[in-house]
């Protein structure tokens, strides 16, 4: 299925197996999957495969699922480390909510409007989510995407830039090195 990757919203990638029949943990998450959807797309050399959603399970606290096209371990072998996706139709979000696809490539400004560079992606190590800024020249800060340090309140337009509450010399303490 040819359908370009903005159709979609990663959700994880695929686990190592839960026993025999194909089932899976969905890795490279930092909570539960709770989505109630009927069908997933992996992605296998820039193409994506729509597979059923047949069971979808808790184990241990991990996200455990099960696809009508993955039947054995063996199966399972031929997409380990595949990332899976849903369609962006599928998710309902609430007013105040917004996906971290949407936030990737944002261009970030202070609180002057003077750009600080555009966001490369977003993670969370446990304490709360944090958003990674890279410049023109390469330079990298990694802040914490709270709302002590951004108006929350921003457009999902892609083309309305995300603005810090402080000027960007205050998130110098931020920089990383290359």
């Amino acid at each position: 299925m040819n359908q370009s990757k903005s159709s979609f919203v990663k959700i994880g990638i695929v686990g190592k197996a839960h026993g025999l029949s194909g089932f899976f943990f969905l890795s490279g998450r930092d909570s539960l999957f709770e989505h109630q959807v009927n069908y997933v797309y992996i992605e296998q050399m820039s193409s994506y495969k729509k597979m059923k959603l047949t069971h979808h399970l808790v184990r241990s606290g991990k996200t455990v699922l099960g696809l009508d096209r993955i039947k054995s371990r063996e199966d399972l072998s031929l997409y380990q480390g595949a990332s899976i996706y849903i369609s962006r139709d599928e998710i309902n979000l609430g007013s105040e909510e917004f996906l971290w696809d949407d936030i990737v490539s944002k261009r970030v400004v202070d609180c002057n409007g003077k750009l600080m560079g555009q966001v490369e992606k977003l993670d969370n190590f446990g304490a709360s989510n944090i958003i990674t800024i890279k410049d023109e020249s390469d330079k990298i800060w990694m802040i914490p995407f709270t709302q002590e340090f951004f108006d929350m309140n921003f457009s999902q337009d892609s083309n309305e830039p995300l603005t810090t509450k402080y000027e960007g010399s205050y998130f110098d303490a931020f920089r990383c090195e290359n």
